[in-house]
């Protein structure tokens, strides 16, 4: 060998046959696991004292210049400012040190005389060695769950470690071969995403040339600086709010680097953003995008479609994109239909699935039928028609300069895929607003705010889920509305490249008739009659009764506290109160989610449910059996399951009588105290 090595037979261990260790010396150091610890005072004198404001940008490529000129002076600060410290210490106390000495001693006495008294003193040190090794491995773990405070990060991490999906990417299966090594899986889910990032194959011309030609006049004309510009105290505030614990993009800047920047750093940000308006121009270096694939539970790992991309953005990006957002709705936020429900201001799920149930609940009251398809777009994000995005805010009468800067940060982008520690070749993307971003899902709202519309029928969506109802006490006629309505939207579908999985849309009749009328039908396919559906996180049913959901909830339920089994279980070491934060912060939330919706299904639901409760929260008190279940909630200070849905439903209705959102306003209005038996959601207030 060409290295420098040498063997000795290993004594250290209790076995009676002795293994051979060969040092082999290659003249590389071994890897050591290291942390970067940053020092923030060090990092802001850094940059105090080497950033300089430069002149005002006289183009593009100035801004660009500038971006990255930032960029480089707050890694270059960051990893000027730190230091790396090992991650392994050698806790071990000087009672173990010693006693491994000892059974070291009586195991080369043994080796060499081979007597069974010698035997003997050797077993009794190992055994006593491995319970100092276990008495001082209870007392580190002891002192770790001792130290946690309810809310701690460790408690999260801890958490993480029972309950994160632990997927290792297999090879991957290709058109040519399989895809073993870590670029290549990079590479093989890059060419798949690249396929998706494209518009549609539909074509309307007459549609194709208004908006090409739209564009063509947008872009010639002189732009005009009609942005608000932003102050540094806008900047700070958006500062504050960013999340620590985001994942940074390419350039490696995080938020909590942000957070830690001087005054001097964020009157520069301020005066990128400013020029960015000025020019109606989005970096280079920010339309860049890290991808990391996510399996899909469910589907065949080895293949590449299999996958769904999050996308790493520029945290500098981010800011900017939010500064950009508080103008673009401002102008739009009037403008956009009250169907939509998706990210909107003081909108959510919940408020939606409550508007669909009361109109579905008022038609069973008064002998009618409620015919509901619900319709699966699909890659609705990833295949928006930027031209036509653009094209539709012009006609909501958006300032020209923000259209040009909104067109600018769509247009032009790229990503890698990242798989482990290994990039792909960067990859255009031709279509789709930006996954992750700040500007995107409201981007994506703007585009289909013009879906169509008919009196007979009510829209409801949130963000691409898409829902429309006929209500009327005449079935078959409820089925020809929404077919009309159909036709409609197959015309709104092709003009904007749109495209939808038929096989995945349903067609649900609320009705307590037996009787069904012919099903609705979607590009002259029939979109068969089915007995529940799945939307927006809540099974429905065609009679409302919920049980298949509560059903689903149950199974869930218990599926997480087994997997949370070892941190709230009898032998857990965790404190009380972090066991009961667990409860509260990841069980609970389980049943919980959208409860005024179904909140006053029969009362044979609840036992279920309550019983689910009783069990959780006897096992985290660690309570005999004799001990009533009233007490153990009573010393926790826990409330029913009925008197939390209950507080829960009284909370979101205020919220819904005080919305100014028409739709809510919309609502059927009823006397909750009359007839249980109508299972009205706010009949829940009374229980």
């Amino acid at each position: 060998m060409p290295y420098d090595t040498c063997a000795y037979a290993l004594t250290d261990l209790s076995s009676d046959h002795l293994p051979v260790k060969f040092l082999i010396d290659t003249g590389t150091p071994p890897e050591i696991p290291k942390k970067f610890i940053p020092n923030w005072k060090k990092f802001k004198a850094y940059l105090v004292r080497q950033t300089e404001m430069t002149h005002p940008p006289s183009c593009t490529d100035d801004i660009d210049a500038e971006v990255e000129r930032l960029t480089a002076e707050i890694m270059t600060a960051y990893r000027q400012s730190g230091s790396w410290r090992e991650l392994i210490k050698n806790d071990t106390p000087s009672e173990i040190r010693e006693q491994v000495r000892v059974r070291n001693k009586c195991n080369k006495i043994w080796q060499r005389t081979k007597h069974p008294s010698d035997k003997n003193k050797l077993n009794r040190a190992q055994a006593y060695l491995r319970k100092l090794y276990r008495d001082h491995d209870d007392r580190k773990w002891a002192n770790f769950f001792a130290g946690i405070e309810p809310g701690e990060e460790a408690l999260w991490k801890l958490v993480k470690t029972y309950t994160e999906d632990k997927h290792k990417m297999p090879p991957l299966i290709t058109e040519n071969r399989l895809a073993y090594k870590d670029i290549e899986k990079a590479e093989a889910i890059a060419d798949s995403l690249q396929l998706q990032f494209k518009n549609n194959d539909l074509s309307h011309p007459p549609t194709d040339y208004i908006v090409a030609r739209r564009i063509e006049i947008l872009n010639s004309k002189p732009a005009k600086n009609d942005i608000n510009p932003c102050s540094p105290a806008e900047v700070a505030e958006a500062i504050g709010k960013l999340k620590n614990k985001k994942s940074p993009g390419k350039d490696g800047i995080t938020n909590v680097m942000i957070k830690n920047l001087p005054i001097r750093i964020i009157l520069r940000i301020t005066f990128i953003i400013n020029c960015i308006f000025k020019f109606s121009y989005s970096p280079k270096s920010w339309k860049t995008a890290v991808v990391v694939p996510i399996y899909k539970q469910g589907e065949n790992a080895q293949i590449p479609d299999s996958y769904r991309p999050i996308s790493l953005l520029s945290s500098l990006s981010k800011l900017a994109e939010t500064v950009i957002l508080h103008r673009l709705e401002a102008e739009t936020d009037n403008k956009l239909i009250p169907f939509q429900f998706g990210f909107r201001k003081e909108l959510s799920t919940t408020e939606q699935l409550i508007r669909m149930t009361e109109h579905i609940r008022e038609g069973f009251i008064n002998r009618a039928s409620t015919v509901a398809v619900f319709i699966d777009i699909a890659k609705a994000f990833d295949r928006v028609w930027i031209d036509g995005l653009i094209y539709k805010m012009h006609k909501l009468e958006i300032p020209r300069q923000l259209i040009l800067l909104i067109q600018s940060y769509l247009k032009g982008r790229n990503f890698t895929v990242r798989v482990e520690k290994e990039l792909s070749t960067l990859r255009n993307t031709e279509a789709g607003v930006v996954q992750g971003s700040r500007l995107g899902p409201h981007c994506f709202n703007i585009f289909i705010n013009d879906i169509c519309q008919m009196p007979e029928t009510q829209l409801a969506l949130f963000a691409d889920d898409t829902a429309i109802m006929c209500t009327g006490p005449n079935g078959a006629l409820n089925v020809e509305n929404l077919n009309r309505h159909l036709a409609e939207l197959e015309k709104w579908l092709i003009r904007w490249k749109i495209k939808i999985n038929v096989d995945k849309c349903q067609a649900v009749c609320f009705t307590r008739a037996r009787k069904l009328p012919p099903p609705p039908k979607l590009f002259r396919r029939t979109i068969p009659w089915c007995n529940e559906t799945k939307y927006l996180g809540i099974t429905l049913d065609r009679k409302l009764t919920y049980k298949k959901h509560i059903t689903n909830v149950t199974k869930k339920f218990k599926k997480a506290r087994m997997a949370l089994h070892p941190l709230i279980g009898g032998n857990s070491r965790l404190s009380l109160g972090n066991r009961l934060l667990l409860y509260k912060s990841l069980l609970r939330p389980l049943i919980s989610y959208a409860s005024p919706v179904w909140g006053a299904a029969a009362n044979m639901h609840f036992i279920g449910l309550e019983r689910l409760q009783n069990m959780a929260v006897r096992q985290i008190a660690r309570q005999p059996w004799y001990i009533r279940n009233r007490t153990i909630r009573k010393d926790l200070r826990l409330p029913t399951i009925q008197e939390y849905f209950k507080s829960i439903a009284e909370r979101l209705f205020k919220k819904i009588d005080a919305s100014s959102n028409t739709a809510l306003q919309k609502i059927p209005a009823y006397d909750p105290r009359g007839n249980r038996n109508r299972r009205w959601p706010r009949a829940a207030l009374h229980r």
